[in-house]
């Protein structure tokens, strides 16, 4: 039987009030507490002034859920936010398995949120109008050698590539050895990046993947790797459907 309290799980876009599903901004509202990561919650207080907030660090993601539950326990409404949508590189799935793992009888429901990769995408033009496939490059939950043998089979499909978390202070080595793989494969195609996508403080590029300036690249960016398909319309970047375009005869 479940407790009287709820979890929901909300993908909360960039967490600006424009990007939030209209959905997402309801449960928001009606929660009685909100728990997240402390650089998102404050985001989130600049939205919502008045509402309750537990917040943790980087790497807190355990402490965080088990926390939402036992607020969820004691009958009250959490929301339990992520970046984007939750259930990418988001808390859903770790609510599960920990809620699975702790016998925890509270009742869960995921929030869809707009992700990263639409915000950006949208931003640079339309590149992942074809097959594109999505790779995050931290080192923290994935082993390096499953990393790279992913990103290779993507390069290797000629998929348009999302990278999420390319780099950080700590993974810059990392991050080098990587990027020289999609050089040998994706050299001069077209390609972008977003930093802070859908935020005022907005910044983004595009070029041939041997010309983006990698050195601005961090934890914020989401870099997309274009394929033979992906090309330039204006300051747009756009990867082709595969649409036929006939003259029309006057």
């Amino acid at each position: 039987m479940f407790s009287a309290g709820r979890l929901y799980v909300v993908g909360c876009g960039a967490l600006t009030e424009e990007t939030l599903t209209k959905e997402a901004y309801n449960v928001l509202e009606k929660s009685d507490i909100i728990v997240g990561y402390k650089k998102y919650v404050e985001e989130l207080k600049k939205i919502f002034p008045k509402k309750n907030f537990y917040s943790s660090h980087m790497r807190q993601e355990k402490e965080r859920v088990l926390k939402a539950f036992k607020f969820a326990r004691d009958g009250k409404i959490v929301s339990l936010v992520s970046s984007g949508d939750s259930g990418i590189y988001g808390m859903a799935g770790l609510s599960y398995e920990l809620a699975n793992k702790e016998n925890i009888d509270i009742e869960i429901k995921v929030i869809p949120g707009l992700p990263a990769l639409s915000i950006c995408s949208a931003s640079l033009g339309a590149p992942l109008m074809n097959d594109f496939a999505v790779i995050s490059f931290s080192n923290l939950l994935t082993d390096e050698e499953i990393i790279f043998k992913r990103l290779n089979l993507f390069l290797e499909s000629g998929s348009v590539i999302v990278i999420y978390n390319p780099v950080s202070k700590e993974r810059r080595e990392l991050f080098e050895r990587l990027w020289s793989n999609i050089l040998e494969k994706r050299r001069g195609m077209w390609s972008g990046y977003v930093k802070h996508g859908g935020k005022l403080k907005e910044e983004k590029g595009v070029g041939k993947v041997e010309n983006l300036p990698k050195d601005r690249f961090d934890m914020n960016t989401l870099i997309i790797v274009g394929n033979e398909d992906t090309i330039m319309m204006g300051n747009h970047l756009v990867t082709k459907r595969g649409y036929s375009f006939k003259e029309k005869k006057l």
